[in-house]
């Protein structure tokens, strides 16, 4: 793991860990299919995601194993993963405005952030007060960073709007007379994790529910604010710039039908 992004460790060792509980104790050996389809489809009822993303790193170890002689085979590669559908939630003006009111100044900044550029919604935690220039918003996405010195990532490059100036100066003011090196950073001074980003944003949507501002049949999650983006932008390709655009399409730019005039 340790070639992998912080967040994506974390995720590998919360997935180990469920693993653990069912195979600790299990002799890799003696490892079958059905073995792992039991486990895959038991855990399918609570989580789709989380049951394929497990058996992936299962399948992980297995790998580990076979380069260190243990096993022959991956019996993991006889595991058809389960079906999952991208998520249809369709945030609006009115939905994203509900929360924003009851959110804390970071969270506010950051949900702005990812509303008008449509970064990933990590990337405002992680930022650096250093991005913001005389000529607007540049950095390197986080998903290319580990490997930006090799083939340079993927750079990012957003003028100035009214908006973006508001994000950079509501920041500004967070940090009062003590600056930071990053742009929304937590209160230790270190960048916010992103198991309290994700906490920080339930509780503004949690008190938005409360207090009558958001139906809770209309509850969404951070990332959903990136789809909002796409849905509202002219051109969703070239705002998230994803190397397959069909991935744009499928789990961002069709949860809203578009409007069209009428041929007569």
């Amino acid at each position: 793991m340790p070639g992998l992004r912080t967040r994506t460790q974390q995720d590998y060792r919360a997935q180990a860990t469920k693993l653990r509980k069912v195979f600790g104790e299990v002799d890799i050996r003696d490892l079958q299919p059905h073995h792992l389809i039991r486990y895959r489809d038991k855990r399918g009822q609570t989580s789709v995601h989380q049951a394929n993303r497990e058996i992936a790193v299962m399948s992980n170890i297995c790998k580990v194993a076979i380069a260190r002689g243990l096993v022959q085979r991956n019996p993991c590669k006889e595991v058809p993963a389960l079906t999952e559908y991208p998520r249809d939630v369709d945030v609006t003006w009115p939905m994203f405005e509900a929360v924003f009111n009851h959110a804390d100044r970071a969270i506010q900044i950051g949900m702005m952030l990812v509303a008008i550029t449509g970064m990933r919604p990590s990337e405002p935690r992680e930022m650096l007060r250093s991005a913001f220039s005389s000529d607007g918003l540049r950095y390197v996405e986080s998903k290319g960073q580990r490997t930006a010195q090799r083939r340079g990532g993927r750079k990012r490059h957003w003028n100035w709007s009214p908006m973006l100036e508001w994000c950079y100066r509501q920041a500004l003011e967070r940090h009062g007379k003590q600056p930071n090196v990053y742009l929304l950073p937590a209160a230790h001074g270190g960048p916010y994790t992103a198991n309290n980003w994700s906490r920080l944003f339930r509780l503004a949507r949690e008190r938005a529910i409360k207090a009558g501002d958001l139906s809770p049949e209309r509850e969404f999650q951070l990332k959903d604010i990136r789809a909002m983006a796409s849905n509202e932008a002219d051109n969703p390709f070239e705002l998230l710039q994803h190397s397959d655009g069909t991935i744009t399409m499928r789990h961002y730019a069709n949860r809203r039908a578009r409007t069209t005039t009428p041929l007569l």
